[in-house]
């Protein structure tokens, strides 16, 4: 990237200290994960840690049916995407490539083709 490294952890605490400054809906932080393990672990644990009870935990219901905006007023929300490397690499293409294959053994139709 053309950007010069941050620590999360002041990101994190930027993003606490003026997140509804302009408006009290959600705030969406949406990261590219590039961390072993061990390190999404301890990034876990400072995204809880700084945000506490700001933090949008979604829970079984709550996964079928979406709060409105009204509803996460003051709230951050957390989504991830991996990273285009891993995307990019074979497995995940071999992966795809299998179940497109078992979802066509159980249709005559192809997917793509449906007509809705």
């Amino acid at each position: 990237t053309l950007t010069t490294p941050v620590d999360l952890i002041k990101c994190l605490k930027s993003i606490k200290e003026h997140a509804f400054a302009a408006s009290p809906y959600p705030v969406i932080i949406t990261l590219e994960d590039h961390l072993t393990s061990d390190l999404q672990a301890k990034a876990a644990q400072m995204i809880t840690q700084t945000f506490g009870d700001m933090l949008f935990c979604p829970n079984d219901e709550s996964l079928n049916n979406v709060p409105s905006p009204e509803e996460l007023k003051y709230k951050i929300m957390i989504s991830t995407k991996p990273p285009k490397e891993y995307l990019n690499s074979k497995s995940v293409r071999e992966s795809s490539k299998q179940l497109l294959k078992s979802k066509s053994k159980d249709s005559d139709e192809d997917e793509w083709g449906k007509v809705v």
